[in-house]
């Protein structure tokens, strides 16, 4: 958590408030929050990978008969797992790190993702990219533009995740760093 902060604020000065950043990885979600210097800090035991093995259904072997229900039970198990998250101030931004953001901010902009610094992603935006991914396989998902294939099976993961660990901290949007560790 700490590296990531420091590497996607490294180029960044902040002058009122603060800023967060949230690297959500295979495993864990790691977010941290300050100034000049972290503040704080948590990681969290849930990740792309981590969600995808606990609810098998999201990596897309075959589409779900109910993707609605099938998100709705995935977003609560993630926001248990990240509400360590919801205990921390608002930030005045969340910038966001890690291969799911890359490959969304790579979609969502049409952009290489050597490309992407400084999209901003809505939650809004997170939420249909995750449901669209969603209703594919993940042969399909691999078919996308701009996804990687090795991420495609826990791509929705990801998304949901951080698109919940916004909503806990009280932000509409995150935006993309490419500075991170």
């Amino acid at each position: 958590a700490e590296l990531s902060f420091r590497g996607a604020t490294a180029n960044l000065r902040v002058r009122d408030g603060f800023v967060g950043v949230l690297d959500v990885g295979g495993g864990s979600s790691e977010y941290a929050y300050g100034k000049d210097k972290v503040e704080g800090m948590v990681s969290c035991e849930i990740g792309a990978v981590r969600l995808s093995e606990a609810m098998p259904a999201l990596l897309g072997a075959s589409v779900p008969d109910d993707p609605a229900a099938l998100e709705r039970e995935a977003r609560a198990h993630a926001r248990e797992r990240l509400r360590p998250i919801g205990d921390f101030p608002k930030p005045r931004e969340v910038l966001a790190v890690g291969g799911t953001m890359f490959n969304a901010a790579s979609i969502v902009a049409d952009r290489d993702r050597e490309n992407i610094d400084g999209v901003v992603l809505t939650r809004d935006t997170l939420t249909a990219l995750a449901r669209r991914f969603l209703r594919m396989d993940t042969s399909e998902r691999r078919t996308q533009p701009r996804i990687s294939a090795q991420r495609a099976d826990i791509f929705p993961s990801g998304l949901l995740i951080v698109d919940e660990a916004l909503g806990l901290l009280g932000v509409e949007a995150c935006t993309i760093s490419q500075a991170d560790l």
